[in-house]
């Protein structure tokens, strides 16, 4: 008996969406006043514990894994006088 592999066809792309623009530039510095935490990143409170055992491997590792950054979108704000 034939069993067929039943698929939807139409790939990953179409469950995820559009896959976002790779930056032809490689690495990008950016000063830390410019980065905001992210809407839904879930770890938004660090000990001081934790913040500085981070710190101390950095200084004496480097980053070993560069953060992600994406440019935040421009939002109008619409401010009503009367």
């Amino acid at each position: 008996m034939n069993e067929e592999k039943k698929s939807l066809g139409r790939g990953l792309d179409s469950l995820l969406g559009e896959r976002a623009e790779r930056s032809t530039q490689g690495v990008l510095e950016v000063p830390l006043e410019d980065l905001v935490p992210g809407q839904y990143q879930p770890r938004n409170k660090m000990h001081k514990d934790t913040l500085d055992e981070l710190s101390k491997s950095i200084k004496s590792q480097g980053v070993l894994q560069p953060i992600l950054a994406r440019k935040k979108p421009f939002k109008r704000i619409r401010d009503c006088c009367r």
